[in-house]
């Protein structure tokens, strides 16, 4: 089991594992469930903590708010199926701790130390474990050391699991190679493209008996979707800006408050990449300087991603003396070292120089009186709350709250699709989506910190649009259809000599563009999106293929495939990275199916009470 611990593959696993705990940590809104409940069930004999439940619940919320781009409110947890994730990733972590724990798989008290040591979040300004930094980051995510060390030595061993798991895992070249074959391929076309300047004659101006014809014909095209006319007040921070007073020494302070992000030093971005001994490193430097290998070459022989070596901005304060001294009298894109650090020699590539920032009071005077006025604004808002839902709660109508408070009426049509306006707000748009005509108007929250209430007054059926309305529409669509329609004849002839491998230069008619080196996927600009894929669909050189569209008729000619070449440089890194990919997707399936078996064997036991006791105290 030594083995197993110093195993380096052990880093990938272990350091994702780190960086998912120390995101999971920052949970928010957790109340104190408070009785005698202190989990929520187990799977075997490990027990599932009730907090850890929580801690998961929260990120997922967070996580989902994030992807929506709109807050995920408690009230939704069990709507948008957040409980049922949370189970499923709590159970899965107690079936592999479970199953370790039979194993006999375990962690020493050296290997823990190393792991928190080692863990960026916990580094001083020196670049060194930090124990200010370690106690600092768990007092602000709530935890003590004793409990986060506990949850460490978990995740350390599901992840030592996961190695006796996956270790050994090793796809032959075929899968790869197939798949870069494919994804590799590259062609060589001949683009012609035929639009309305094609055209033996020019285009008549349609009369209303056409263009109501071509109405009629295609009715449907023409018909507005079923809305809901909605009826709303709405009270926003920007509404009430004017009405507050900023004084320039408000002004004044929130400029000093901020002055880091308005005042900033030189800075460099750097990544660094630390060796085992000097020799290693010394040796690595050279290789680079002569141009037999890349800093992103010995970043991944020393087990590492890019983004495991990246320092991000740094300054001249915020490093060693000896490495700012180096990095920031070497250029843009130099690699600097080997030069000693707390971790061990190490090579620093300075991938940006972000020089001095000095701004003035007076550049951001008038946008730091805006802000402030906007926080006056919201404060105010929260001054109306109460009146505002005494109104609404004692009957009055939309229509009378806005004539007795700051808030404003309007109504609108809302289809869904509407992104103007305050139908551009999420917190309205889900509200609307939902209302139905027995909902009695409640105050919701908007992104700005503003307020509202909406109201269905009547929900309109899908119904034709007007001639009237929709003339330059129908204009338009009848435009680019004739088009396709006379340019045809044209086509046709284009195709023949196409297809004779006759030169598309020779062609009086068209525009011509030659497409080489054409990547699967690669969008060719002025032609619609899918014209790419009907490149790659041509079965062989010679073959054409013709796409009527938007007015305009595309004709291309295949005339070479250029096959993936795994011997060049970049391709067999590329064959590399594919066979790394190929085996991490098949460890992660295998650990997958590891985790549902452990779970499935060991027995799940929950206790719905305390489940919904965490899920009610979420706030």
């Amino acid at each position: 089991m030594a083995d197993i611990i110093r195993a380096k593959k052990s880093n990938y696993f272990v350091w994702v594992l780190l960086v998912l705990l120390i995101i999971g940590l920052a949970g928010f809104g957790i109340r104190s469930v408070g009785g005698r409940l202190t989990t929520i069930g187990k799977v075997g004999d490990e027990e599932i903590p009730i907090d850890a439940f929580a801690r998961v619940l929260t990120r997922q919320m967070r996580d989902l708010s994030r992807r929506m781009g709109a807050p995920v409110g408690a009230d939704q947890i069990r709507a948008l199926g957040i409980d049922r994730s949370a189970i499923e990733e709590v159970t899965a972590l107690a079936a592999l701790a479970n199953e370790a724990r039979r194993l006999g798989i375990s962690v020493s008290d050296a290997r823990l130390a190393r792991a928190i040591t080692e863990n960026p979040a916990f580094r001083g300004a020196d670049g060194a474990f930090s124990k200010a930094s370690y106690e600092f980051v768990l007092e602000q995510n709530g935890l003590k050391p004793a409990e986060y060390e506990a949850l460490l030595r978990d995740d350390l061993v599901r992840g030592l699991l996961q190695i006796v798991v996956t270790d050994g895992i090793a796809p032959s070249d075929t899968a790869a190679r197939a798949i870069l074959a494919y994804l590799g391929e590259k062609r060589d076309a001949t683009l012609v493209i035929l639009d309305e300047t094609a055209l033996p004659e020019p285009l008549p101006e349609p009369d209303d008996a056409t263009l109501r014809a071509w109405y009629e014909a295609h009715k449907d095209a023409y018909r507005a979707p079923e809305r809901k006319r909605i009826s709303y007040i709405r009270l926003s921070p920007e509404m009430l800006k004017d009405e507050v007073t900023v004084s320039e020494e408000e002004i004044r302070a929130a400029y000093d408050a901020r002055a880091d992000e308005f005042n900033k030093p030189e800075r460099r971005v750097l990544e660094r990449l630390v060796f085992r001994d000097r020799t290693a490193a010394e040796k690595a430097k050279a290789a680079l300087d002569a141009g037999k290998t890349s800093f992103e070459d010995l970043v991944r022989a020393q087990g590492f991603s890019m983004k495991d070596v990246s320092l991000g901005e740094t300054t001249r304060a915020t490093l060693d003396p000896k490495v700012a001294e180096a990095v920031f009298a070497a250029p843009e894109g130099a690699v600097v070292g080997p030069i000693e650090g707390p971790l061990g020699p190490a090579l620093y590539r300075i991938t940006a120089i972000l020089p001095k920032v000095e701004t003035p009071l007076a550049q951001v005077h008038d946008r730091l009186a805006e802000e402030i006025a906007l926080e006056k604004a919201r404060a105010r808002i929260g001054e109306e709350l109460t009146p505002i839902e005494d109104l609404l709660a004692a009957g009055a109508t939309l229509e009378e709250v806005a004539g007795e408070t700051p808030a404003t009426f309007g109504t609108i049509d809302f289809t869904g699709s509407e992104r103007e306006g305050i139908a551009a707000d999420n917190a309205f748009r889900e509200k609307a989506i939902a209302v139905t005509r027995d909902d009695f108007p409640e105050l919701g929250e908007l992104e700005d910190g503003g307020l509202f209430a909406l109201r269905l007054d009547e929900v309109v059926p899908p119904s034709p649009i007007p001639f009237e309305k929709v003339k330059d529409r129908v204009r338009a669509d009848w435009r680019r259809a004739e088009i396709e329609k006379r340019l045809a004849p044209v086509a046709e002839e284009v195709r023949k000599t196409l297809e004779k491998g006759g030169p598309a230069a020779a062609l009086d008619r068209g525009k011509v563009v030659e497409l080489a080196n054409l990547a699967r996927g690669q969008p060719v600009p002025d032609a619609p999106p899918v014209l790419p894929e009907r490149i790659f669909a041509l079965e062989a050189p010679g073959a054409v293929d013709s796409l009527p569209a938007e007015g305009a008729i595309y004709l291309v000619r295949l005339d070479r495939v250029i096959p993936f070449d795994p011997e060049t440089e970049e391709n067999r890194r590329n064959l590399k990275d594919a066979r790394e990919a190929i085996r991490l997707r098949i460890a992660q399936d295998a650990f997958t199916l590891f985790t549902d078996a452990a779970r499935s064997h060991a027995g799940i036991s929950l206790d719905q009470r305390a489940i919904d006791a965490v899920i009610a105290s979420i706030r």
